[in-house]
């Protein structure tokens, strides 16, 4: 059984609209609980007198808030969640999952990433470290935590939908992948992503036949604009 309850107080006053000033004629109080959602019938009588007596029957509602789960209306029915366990997407008023950018499929909770991605591949560059105190990006994210060594390509195709995901919401247009999965973004007039020339050395390597480059590894970075 439900450990909800709701107690609240009715009264009414009835006036003698024929005197002037108008009068109290009669005065009906009581105290009603509900410990289930839905619809009940309940009933207010009573007065001031046994002489005058008055009854209202009137129907009160208890619902949960939106997003709020019956019939205790204690938990959730969705909250929002932005990482690789939990899946990626927002909850609408009514609890209903919606996904974020980049991802898809509210029936697994959005941890399926969109073919259609919003961004598109600049190419794989050099990357030699910090050069007169700057490197090619300036500002960096480590998500080399969400790397399943296991499931490789799936865990860097979402580290890059991730740091789409980080590029756009500070407004930056260029974002790279190095060293697995360190993100690296920045204002377009702060980047040099091409200052140490191209490279092959993204993963996977051609030579390996995993198809295209997702990744750099270590002094390499996969450089991508947002479409």
């Amino acid at each position: 059984s439900s450990s909800l309850k709701v107690t609240f107080n009715l009264s009414i006053n009835i006036y003698n609209q024929n005197v002037d000033p108008p009068s109290l004629f009669n005065s009906l109080s009581a105290q009603f609980s509900l410990d289930s959602i839905g619809d009940r019938k309940l009933s207010l009588f009573g007065g001031l007198s046994k002489r005058f007596k008055n009854e209202l029957s009137f129907t009160a509602s208890l619902n949960c808030d939106d997003n709020i789960k019956p019939s205790d209306c204690v938990d959730k029915l969705c909250v929002e969640h932005d990482d690789d366990i939990n899946g990626h997407y927002t909850c609408d008023k009514n609890g209903t999952i919606i996904c974020k950018n980049g991802w898809h499929d509210p029936s697994k909770y959005c941890r399926s990433v969109s073919s259609q991605q919003p961004f598109s591949k600049v190419g794989c560059f050099n990357d030699f470290g910090s050069i007169s105190g700057k490197r090619p990006f300036p500002n960096y994210v480590n998500y080399r935590s969400l790397i399943d060594w296991s499931n490789q390509k799936t865990s860097f195709e979402n580290i890059t939908m991730l740091c789409s995901s980080y590029a756009k919401n500070n407004g930056f247009e260029y974002f790279g992948i190095e060293f697995w999965g360190e993100c690296w973004t920045g204002a377009t007039t702060d980047i040099n992503y091409a200052r140490d020339g191209e490279s092959n050395r993204c993963w996977p390597t051609p030579d390996k036949n995993l198809g295209p480059m997702l990744v750099g590894q270590d002094s390499t970075i996969m450089v991508y604009k947002r479409n």
